[in-house]
């Protein structure tokens, strides 16, 4: 995905800060219970790898981005001791062709990362790797933001603020953005993305677009889906709080097991 290139260097200030953490004390307590090393695709920055890794776990961190991959390396060196890092795999890879002989006791798709893969025939390929990668009555945890219907409907040129947040050194980032070329049957937005830095003295230093398609799911359409290919959704949760989803949960979490079998 191109536009985490991009965005790598202040990968951390944007979507990083866009979350309470909720995620990842889940994920850490989802590893936990169980019993062999972890794959995580769509590592980036180390958000949730390095809280895994602190927590006693081996990891495996997986992400096709070379520079958001040398932003954990860097994490790593700061934040993890020759003992944690020992236990870190960090690996440049494509979440459809997941490389290895060994399999996992969790496999983590996390942040919406799911909805990065538009096509039908990519998720069908990715969840044939999953498939292939489970160690026995292993688990596939994910999540995917839930749509904004209000946000969805908006026209192609509305442009709505994210946030305007101050980062180190007085500066100020905002972004903002677009929802465009709605393709309403298959469930897929082009996302336009516009981020402005301003110096400390308030003068616009530089301004970045990136651009992405999104695959977005309702929940009872995902679960059929995943259903449909043969996992079976052994929990449901909503915003990562223990208990099912709700209307206006903001985030769907789902962990399933491969033929109707679980922990």
């Amino acid at each position: 995905m191109q536009s985490y290139d991009t965005i790598a260097g202040f990968y951390d200030w944007d979507m990083g800060q866009n979350n309470s953490g909720e995620d990842v004390a889940f994920y850490v307590r989802e590893c936990r219970a169980a019993a062999g090393p972890v794959l995580e695709l769509g590592c980036g920055t180390g958000r949730i790898t390095v809280p895994l890794v602190q927590a006693g776990l081996r990891v495996v961190a997986a992400d096709s981005s070379l520079p958001m991959l040398r932003r954990l390396q860097e994490r790593r060196g700061r934040m993890l001791s020759p003992a944690e890092s020992g236990r870190l795999q960090i690996v440049a890879m494509d979440m459809r062709r997941i490389g290895f002989a060994e399999r996992f006791s969790r496999i983590l798709c996390p942040f919406s990362l799911l909805t990065y893969l538009v096509k039908e025939k990519e998720r069908r390929i990715f969840l044939q790797e999953v498939k292939e990668h489970l160690a026995p009555g292993g688990r596939m945890l994910l999540d995917v933001f839930t749509p904004d219907e209000e946000l969805h409907a908006l026209p192609d040129d509305r442009c709505v603020l994210d946030y305007r947040r101050e980062i180190p050194g007085g500066w100020v980032l905002e972004r903002r953005k677009q929802i465009r070329k709605k393709n309403r049957p298959d469930q897929v937005h082009s996302i336009f993305r516009f981020y402005r830095f301003y110096r400390p003295d308030g003068i616009l230093e530089k301004e970045i677009r990136t651009e992405e398609d999104i695959r977005y799911f309702r929940r009872a359409d995902l679960h059929a889906w995943l259903e449909s290919q043969g996992f079976l959704v052994a929990a449901e949760y909503g915003d990562f709080v223990w208990g099912p989803p709700v209307p206006s949960s903001k985030v769907i979490v789902m962990a399933c097991a491969v033929g109707g079998t679980s922990e």
